[in-house]
Order: structure tokens, then sequence, then C-alpha cells
């Protein structure tokens, strides 16, 4: 799967959309791993998440059941806890800096595709 930015003419800002929806895959989310590559993405289910037991810094796109970009947490580092965000309905995770790089702004329009 990829993530694709719609507001941006259809841009593709992860080439590796892992799909950590289910209750196992998300539980675990990116836990243990040393790092990301910069084409990935962690897609997940919910309005908040956590960084315990993580061991590098990421940048958290939530987003509304339209896919509808709501909030942005920037370098969220290791053992945070973020605020909910009650309008979300999936959470993508991916390297800190990422979506200043990729220039994800609210309201932009996300599309989960192959």
């Amino acid at each position: 799967m990829k993530l694709i930015n719609k507001s941006k003419n259809n841009l593709v800002l992860f080439e590796h959309l892992e799909d950590a929806r289910s209750t196992f895959k998300s539980g675990l989310g990116l836990m243990g791993r040393k790092s990301m590559q910069a084409s990935e993405c962690l897609f997940l289910s919910g309005y908040w998440i956590h960084t315990f037991f993580m061991r590098f810094a990421i940048d958290v796109i939530y987003v509304n059941k339209a896919f509808t970009v709501l909030k942005i947490d920037r370098n969220l580092r290791p053992w945070r806890i973020s605020l909910p965000v009650f309008k979300a309905r999936h959470v993508f995770e991916c390297n800190a800096h990422m979506t200043e790089k990729l220039d994800i702004q609210l309201g932009d329009q996300l599309y989960v595709g192959h």
C-alpha cells in the first residue's frame, strides 16, 4: 500500500505503508525497531498513540474517517504519550521531520492506495 496526498496532485508520500490496524500489530507498532526507511509509514486505527519502548522520534499524522489531516505531532520522542484527537479515526507514523519535508499540512486530503 501507498500513502498519497490528493491535495498535492496525488503526490506519493510513502511507498511502503504498513497496515497495523489489527489488534496485534497495533499493539506492537514501532516498538523494538531501531529505525524506519524514509519511504516507510505505519498505518494504525485510533485517535492517540504512545512511543513507549521506541528507539527513535517520529512524526504522527491524525486523520478523520475521510482521511483529512486533523493534527500533526512532529518529532515525538520515545517515552511520550500524545494527546487524544477525538475526531481522528486513523493515525500514520513516520520518521521525524518527514511531514515537514513532504509539506503535509492540516486539511490535506490523504488516500491509501496500491
